[in-house]
């Protein structure tokens, strides 16, 4: 009994911490050199007063050949929009690209975004995406693939992702991703619910995550 009761405890603390939290912005986008970097610009704020999450989303983003993005688009659960030329121009680094390069030349990267509430469930949701396009110009391919983890006191219950804005023919694509989970509780009930988040990304191969919860 007094180890459900610490169990019921712990689990009411962690549902009101995450309800009350205010998770303050942090900087824009400006990789390190680890590659890991926040993905929230300054000026917002979490969307609602609840959320499940512990901490705002992070990224890593690298850049991949045309061949990478074109086989992770044919993987199970991909979305895709647009397509990779067969024969794409090689692009310079963008440090060295002058604006007639860029322009002719095609870029492609990956980023894989996470989004976690640990204890006591221990959920992530991770989105991969891969887009191509031109420097600073128009996206010509984009595809996201959107899972979750979980702990031993979860199960998945589903994902979803759709585009909220932008896309091929445009300099950035705005998506939203979204896991759902079942979870057990101390009481005679799952707890059912979803972490999120927007997504953006754009052609100077950088990403943001204006809104999560």
């Amino acid at each position: 009994m007094d180890r459900n009761r610490k169990l019921l405890a712990r689990v009411a603390l962690a549902l009101a911490a995450a309800a009350c939290a205010l998770v303050p912005g942090a900087s824009a986008l400006a990789a390190d050199s680890s590659g890991t970097q926040p993905v929230v610009p300054s000026d917002v704020r979490p969307p609602a007063a609840y959320s499940v999450v512990d901490a705002a989303p992070t990224s890593s983003t690298r850049r991949v050949s045309p061949a990478e993005a074109r086989q992770f688009g044919q993987q199970k659960g991909a979305v895709t929009e647009g397509v990779v030329p067969a024969n794409p121009k090689p692009a310079a680094d963008a440090a060295e690209a002058t604006a007639a390069t860029a322009e002719a030349a095609h870029y492609c990267w990956s980023s894989r975004a996470t989004l976690s509430n640990t204890y006591p469930y221990n959920r992530t949701l991770v989105v991969y995406t891969y887009w191509f396009g031109y420097l600073g110009g128009a996206l010509t391919y984009r595809s996201t693939n959107v899972s979750g983890s979980i702990g031993p006191l979860c199960n998945n219950e589903g994902t979803n992702q759709y585009r909220i804005s932008g896309g091929i023919g445009y300099s950035w694509v705005k998506i939203h991703a979204e896991a759902w989970f079942g979870c057990a509780t101390p009481w005679w009930f799952q707890l059912h619910d979803s972490i999120w988040m927007n997504l953006v990304y754009n052609s100077w191969g950088t990403v943001a995550a204006p809104e999560w919860g």
